[in-house]
């Protein structure tokens, strides 16, 4: 696989799944607390989180005894799980700062969620041309699949 970043496809309504061309990052068994990490990163990824921030939304009541370590150890997994997904430059997509970690918007992706929201925006801009509407619209029902990351649900951070 070549691994250009172009080919990155995040979906989060139903079933949560990040893919690259035929590939797809599991959610299932120890891959579910990293998708939690991927998902908050993606929510996100205009912004860098600090540790204590993201420990705090992926732990909420239940921290590990270390969170610092525990989030790096995390991201590290993650990393080699978005490599062995077959991204050439995934360890690259999770930015390390000072002051936490952040997704690395140089690396292009379409995330459904965010199209979601620009089609309803446009549809709403454009409610008096009914053609143009209608046709937003159509994108809005069309990306629906079903909840907003499902599996997550009981994280607050989900009703963003």
């Amino acid at each position: 696989m070549s691994g250009k970043a172009s080919s990155i496809q995040v979906t989060m309504f139903g079933k949560f799944s990040l893919q690259v061309g035929p590939l797809q990052l599991p959610e299932t068994g120890h891959m579910h607390q990293l998708a939690h990490l991927l998902q908050l990163l993606l929510i996100y990824r205009n912004n860098t989180l600090t540790n204590a921030h993201i420990a705090q939304l992926l732990w909420e009541e239940n921290p590990p005894e270390h969170p610092e370590n525990a989030l790096k150890n995390l991201v590290y997994r993650l990393r080699v799980q978005l490599v062995k997904l077959g991204i050439r430059n995934g360890r690259e997509l999770i930015v390390h700062t000072d002051t936490g970690y952040a997704w690395n918007n140089r690396f292009s992706c379409q995330i459904d969620r965010e199209e979601f929201e620009q089609a309803f925006q446009e549809g709403m801009e454009n409610i008096y041309d009914s053609k143009l509407a209608l046709e937003s619209f159509r994108t809005v029902i069309a990306l629906y699949q079903g909840e907003f990351l499902p599996t997550s649900k009981a994280h607050a951070w989900t009703e963003t």
